[in-house]
């Protein structure tokens, strides 16, 4: 297993992409507390086929690993 880790969207049940994309992660907690209405998966894929959450639009200020304070 590559370690990944995807959201999947509540009402859908797909994968959340961002620009064709996956949206992934390599740590479930920090998926499962940003997202938390979102289920969270691991996941088998082509790097190539992924973006990491960092870069996902919307997500580009929070620096990882993941610091709750920046939330307050």
């Amino acid at each position: 297993m590559s370690g990944l880790y995807c959201l999947i969207g509540d009402t859908t049940g797909q994968r959340i992409t961002s620009g064709g994309l996956v949206v992934t992660h390599t740590n479930r907690a920090e998926l499962e507390w940003l997202f938390p209405n979102l289920r969270v998966e691991p996941i088998r894929i082509n790097p190539a086929e992924t973006l990491p959450v960092q870069f996902m639009p919307g997500c580009e200020g929070i620096t990882f690993p993941l610091d709750r304070r920046q939330f307050r």
